[in-house]
C-alpha cells in the first residue's frame, strides 16, 4: 500500500480495470432478473428496441436508465435483462472515476486509491453492479456531482468542472425522484459559489453554463410529461407540487387532477396519441391518488426502517468514518471540501427518506435507496484502514498481514456475489431458479400464437409492458418476462398459462405440462 507509483493513471486504470473485470464475471453469472428490471426496465429497454413507443417510456419511471438499455438491446440485439446488466455494470465501473478524482482533491493519492478499492469491493454496490437496476447510474451520478462541486470550490474559473456539473446533475434528475431535491440545492450552491468570489459579485455564466446543459438533458422528458400528465415535470410524483406550485404552467388539454381515485388510467392509444403528436382529451387522463394525512408506522416497521437505515450506511467500512471525522477535526486537518462533501452525503438521506415520510406517508427506506451515496464517506473510511494497516504493520507477521487483507477481500467479493451463490447452493432458490428458467423455456416453445402487444388500459401510476404470454405464477415472480411476455396477478380476467404448485387449477383451462425440481412440482395450465 505504500508504494503506489507516482503515474496519476497507474492507480486509477488498475480499479477501473479490476471492477470491469469483476462485474463482467457476475453479469455472466446472473441469469434471474431482479423484479423491477423484469416489470419496467426490461420490458421498456425492448420496446424502445421495437420502436414501440407507448411502451418505452412512462411518466413515472426517468428514463434515462431504461433508454440507455434500449440502445443497447437495439444495437447489439440482446435481450432487455442483458442490456440492463450491462448499463448497471458499466456504471458501477465508471463510478470509480469520480471516486478516485474527489478523494485525490481531498487527501492524496494514495487515500483516492484506498477508497475506489473499497467502491469495488463493496458488497452492495457490487450487487447493484450486476443486478440491472439503476441504482448504480445513481452511483456514478452523485459522485460525479460531487466531485464537481468540490473541484468547482476548489477553482471556480474551471469550465470543465462546470461541465462535468452541468452533466451530473442532469443525470441526477433523469435517474431517481429524489436526486432533484439534490440536484436542486447542488444548482443554489454552485450558483452562490459563481455568483461571488473574493467578496465581489459576478455574472455567473459559468453557472449558467452548467444549467443549460442539465436542462437539455432534461427538456425531452419535461416535454413527454407535459403531453402526459399536462405539467412540465421531471417526474409523475413531481407533477403535483409543481402544479400547486405553478399552475399556469398546467397543459389545458391535459391538466391533472389531485383526486382520489385507484381505477383511473390512460389507455395505450392516448399514448400512441402523443408520439403521433395528437391532443388526449381530459377523460383520458388520471387522477393521482392522494395519500392519507398521517404516517403509517408500527413497531415492526420501525424496526425494519432501522435495519435498512443501518444497512444502508454499509457499518463495515463507515465504522471508520465518525472517528476519522473526529480526530481530523481535533488535530486541525479537517478541509473545507470535506464539509462539503458531508453536508452532500447527509443531504442525500434527508431527500431520500423525507419523501417516502411527507408524500408517500409511511415509515420505510430501502437500504439500496441510501448506498449510492455511501462511496462519499469512504474517503475517511480509506483513512481509517490506511491508519489501521500502519499500526498493524510490524506488530503482526508481515505475512499473517497480508494473508488477512487478501482474506478481507475475497470475503467482501463472495458477498457481493452471495444472491448469485445462493441461487446454485441454497435449495429454495435453486429450486426456484431452475423452475423459472425451465419452464420459461418451454412456454416460449409452446405459445405460438402471434406474439403482441395487447391493446389495453396502461396504468399511469405504475407501468404494465401487456407483452404476452400473460403468466400467473405468484412464486415464480419473472417468469413471465422470461418467458417473453409479464406476469400478472390473480385476479386478473385474462391470462394465457397459469403456474401452480398443486394439481387443481380454475375452470376453463387445461393441464399441458408437469415438471419436478428437486422434489418440488410445478403444474402449468393453459386457458382453453
Amino acid at each position: 500500500m505504500e508504494n503506489i507509483k507516482k503515474n496519476k493513471i497507474t492507480p486509477l486504470f488498475f480499479c477501473f480495470t479490476m471492477a470491469l473485470l469483476l462485474i463482467m464475471v457476475l453479469l455472466l453469472l446472473s441469469d434471474i432478473p431482479q423484479r423491477d428490471v423484469a416489470f419496467r426496465y426490461a420490458p421498456m429497454a425492448e420496446a424502445f428496441a421495437k420502436g414501440n413507443w407507448a411502451f418505452a417510456f412512462h411518466p413515472k419511471v426517468p428514463p434515462l436508465h431504461p433508454l440507455l438499455a434500449g440502445i443497447i438491446t437495439s444495437v447489439f440485439s440482446c435481450s432487455g435483462f442483458t442490456a440492463c446488466k450491462i448499463i448497471s455494470g458499466l456504471f458501477f465501473s465508471l463510478s470509480i472515476f469520480p471516486v478516485f478524482g474527489l478523494f485525490r482533491k481531498i487527501f492524496s493519492e494514495k487515500i483516492a486509491f484506498i477508497a475506489s478499492f473499497m467502491a469495488i469491493l463493496c458488497p452492495y454496490l457490487i450487487r447493484l453492479g450486476y443486478s440491472g437496476l439503476r441504482d448504480s447510474a445513481k452511483e456514478f451520478a452523485v459522485m460525479l456531482t460531487a466531485y464537481a462541486v468540490v473541484a468547482i470550490f476548489s477553482n471556480r474559473n474551471k469550465i470543465i468542472n462546470y461541465l462535468f456539473f452541468g452533466f451530473g446533475i442532469g443525470m441526477l434528475n433523469l435517474i431517481r425522484v429524489e436526486n432533484i431535491a439534490l440536484a436542486g440545492v447542488a444548482l443554489i450552491f454552485i450558483f452562490l459559489l459563481d455568483l461571488q468570489q473574493n467578496f465581489k459579485f459576478r455574472i455567473p455564466y459559468r453557472w449558467g453554463f452548467a444549467f443549460i446543459i442539465s436542462l437539455l438533458m432534461l427538456a425531452p422528458v419535461l416535454y413527454y410529461n407535459y403531453q402526459v400528465v399536462g405539467l412540465p415535470a421531471p417526474e409523475l410524483r413531481t407533477a403535483e407540487m409543481i402544479g400547486k406550485i405553478f399552475p399556469v404552467i398546467s397543459n389545458h388539454k391535459a391538466s391533472m387532477k389531485y383526486q382520489h381515485q385507484q381505477n383511473s388510467v390512460l389507455t395505450a392509444a392516448a399514448l400512441q396519441q402523443i408520439h403521433s403528436k395528437s391532443n388526449i382529451s381530459q377523460s383520458q387522463l388520471p387522477e393521482m391518488t392522494v395519500n392519507p394525512s398521517y404516517i403509517k408506522a408500527t413497531p415492526k416497521m420501525a424496526g425494519k426502517f432501522i435495519k435498512n437505515l443501518i444497512k444502508g450506511f454499509f457499518p463495515l467500512f463507515f465504522i471508520f468514518v465518525i472517528p476519522v471525522i473526529y480526530f481530523r477535526i481535533k488535530n486541525k486537518q479537517w478541509k473545507q471540501e470535506e464539509t462539503v462533501v458531508l453536508v452532500f452525503f447527509l443531504l442525500n438521506i434527508v431527500v431520500v427518506i423525507a419523501p417516502i415520510l411527507l408524500i408517500e406517508r409511511y415509515l420505510y427506506v430501502s437500504d439500496r435507496y441510501l448506498i449510492t451515496a455511501i462511496p462519499l464517506t469512504f474517503g475517511w473510511s480509506a483513512v481509517g484502514v490506511a491508519e489501521l494497516y500502519k499500526f498493524l504493520n510490524g506488530r503482526l507477521p508481515s505475512l499473517v498481514l497480508k494473508l488477512s487483507v487478501v482474506g478481507i477481500i475475497a470475503g467482501l467479493i463472495l458477498d457481493g456475489a452471495n444472491p448469485i451463490i445462493k441461487s446454485f447452493t441454497s435449495r429454495k432458490k435453486r429450486t426456484a431458479r431452475k423452475a423459472t428458467l425451465a419452464i420459461a423455456e418451454w412456454i416460449k416453445e409452446d405459445f405460438k400464437r402471434e406474439q403482441q402487444q395487447v391493446t389495453v388500459k396502461q396504468y399511469l401510476d405504475h407501468y404494465v409492458s401487456y407483452k404476452r404470454p400473460l403468466v400467473s405464477a405468484d412464486k415464480l415472480p419473472v417468469l413471465g418476462y422470461l418467458a417473453g411476455g409479464q406476469n400478472v396477478n390473480l385476479d386478473n380476467a385474462k391470462k394465457d398459462y397459469i403456474i401452480s404448485s398443486k394439481k387443481i387449477c380454475a375452470e376453463n383451462t387445461v393441464l399441458v405440462y408437469e415438471l419436478r425440481v428437486s422434489g418440488n412440482n410445478f403444474y402449468i395450465w393453459r386457458n382453453k
